[in-house]
Parts: structure tokens; sequence; C-alpha cells
């Protein structure tokens, strides 16, 4: 399931790369050797199957937003594939207010003149996803009363969110209770701190390089970023919400980011290559690297569990 997911995410970032092929087996080769996903995707759960789900939601919204293929097939199609997504895990009916959105960017692109098409492209997607999802409905609605039943457990309003937000961050790249006896705690968090803002300098500067060239590329365009950041907020406001009114547990269940990881992908990619631009040694040194430390990792993460 592991490797299906990875599969979507790569079709997820080829439309968004286009014909820059290595870029995207890049992006989709890093986030599948994070600890935390070969961790997920190594065993069967829900989990796995809730990434692969989403993600090739994901690629199907993308792929149409590229294209501005407004037909039924495309509706149904990815309808059928958020229902999956939400009955695997509760992350997927956030992908019904995305689909919403791409519809309005896809509509903003022709001034409007195709909304009613969109329009109708949309609420076709998201009633096909109630459809898949109304069997789990109704049978909730027999068995304890609720749409969507949700369990008390440990409730603890009074998390910081701070602390939320710092858990979410750790335990996303790497199953990180496994190694702690034998990484230090603060000299894991700067490692991911420093590498992080290596990245970010980089998106910096091909945005500064987008906007010298007004290019209408997919990976300069304002709304392709809207529509791949908005998954990371949905599911963290969806997670605060649900530790600090729910189950504090969720504090350590980083994997759970694990469906948004398409922007990690890209924006790793994007950032390590403008600043290696014109240099391919270091392209190969930065490669080499990172797959190195990734693969040592997943190292310690196996022979912490055998």
């Amino acid at each position: 399931m592991g490797s299906i997911w990875i599969y979507f995410l790569y079709r997820l970032l080829r439309e968004l790369f286009g014909r820059r092929r290595f870029a995207a087996v890049a992006g989709a080769g890093f986030v599948g050797m994070l600890p935390m996903s070969a961790y997920i995707g190594g065993v069967v759960n829900n989990d796995a199957l809730a990434c692969a789900l989403f993600t090739a939601a994901m690629w199907l919204i993308v792929k149409t937003f590229r294209q501005e293929r407004l037909n039924a097939g495309s509706a149904l199609t990815l309808g059928l594939v958020c229902g999956l997504a939400a009955l695997a895990k509760s992350q997927g009916f956030l992908l019904i207010p995305i689909v919403l959105l791409a519809a309005l960017f896809i509509s903003r692109r022709s001034n409007y003149e195709n909304l009613a098409s969109a329009v109708t492209w949309a609420f076709g997607a998201v009633g096909m996803a109630v459809l898949v999802m109304s069997p789990w409905f109704i049978r909730n609605m027999i068995v304890v009363d609720s749409v969507i039943p949700q369990s008390l457990h440990n409730p603890n309003p009074l998390v910081p969110i701070w602390f939320l937000t710092d858990q979410l961050f750790k335990y996303f790249w790497t199953p990180f209770w496994l190694i702690s006896d034998l990484v230090d705690e603060q000299v894991y968090a700067k490692a991911l701190e420093l590498f992080c803002a290596v990245v970010f300098l980089g998106l910096v500067l091909h945005f500064v390089k987008c906007r010298k060239r007004k290019t209408e590329e997919m990976l300069c365009r304002a709304d392709v970023w809207v529509l791949m950041v908005m998954p990371v907020v949905l599911i963290y406001v969806f997670l605060l919400r649900h530790t600090l009114l729910v189950d504090v547990g969720a504090l350590q269940q980083g994997r759970l980011m694990l469906p948004s990881a398409g922007l990690l992908g890209m924006s790793v990619v994007l950032g390590l290559d403008q600043l290696t631009a014109k240099n391919r040694l270091a392209k190969i040194v930065v490669v080499i690297v990172i797959g190195a430390v990734l693969i040592a990792a997943n190292v310690m993460i196996m022979r912490a569990v055998s």
C-alpha cells in the first residue's frame, strides 16, 4: 500500500513539474524514504490507505485544474476516490473544501465564463463522495445516533498550541519514540529546523525567479500553491481541534500529516534545485547526502523494531 501511495505522489508531482520527470521522481522518493513513511507504508493499516487515496484525489484535482476538463467522468472518479479516502480515515473529509476551491480557481482562470461547468463538476464530485460515504453515515445513525461518532479519551482543552505544533513536527518525519535513546532530541529537532530553513531559502529564490520571469508555469502560479498548501492547513486545524477537544493523544501522531506530504516533496526539490542551480556536481552531492541520511535513519528504525 505504501508503494501505491508513492506512485500516486509521483503522478501528482508529474502534473506539477511537467516534463521534469526526474524532479517528480526525486520528490516522491524523498517522501517515500522518510522514516515515518517507510514505517507506516511497510505495514497493513488505514494510514497508508488514507495517504494513497488522499494523494490520488489531489492528483486528480491538480490534473483537472491543469487540463480544465470539467466532464462528468472526472467528477465521478474524483468523488469516488474522495469518498473512499474519507472512509479510510477522517482526513478524507477535508478533500471536499479543496475540490470546491479548485472549482473556484478553474472558473477564475477563464474570468468565470465556465462558472456553471465548474460548479456542476464540483457538486458532482461532492455528491458522488457523499454517496460513497452514505452507508457509513446510515450505519452510524442506526448504531450510535450520530452521523460521525467521536470517542472521548483524555480530553485536554489546555494543551498549548505551540506544544501541539512541536510534537506534530517531530513525529511527522520519523517515529522518534523508537530512536529516542539513540538520538538526542535537541540535535534531531535543530537538524530538521536547519534543513527546513535551507529549503525555505531556496523557495524564496524560486518565487523571486518566477516574479522576474512572469511565467505561467504550474509551479509559479499562486493558485497552484494554495491548492497544495490547503491540505496541510486543513489537516493541521483538524488535528488541533481534535487534540484540544477530544484526544490529547493526537499530539504524537505526526503520521496524520502524511497525506499532505506532496507539498513537502515539491518544496524540497524546488528549494534545493534553486540553491544548486547550474551546478550539477552540487546537485549530485545533495542527493547522495540526503539519501545516505534517510537510509541510515531507516536502518536505525528497522533495528529498533526488530
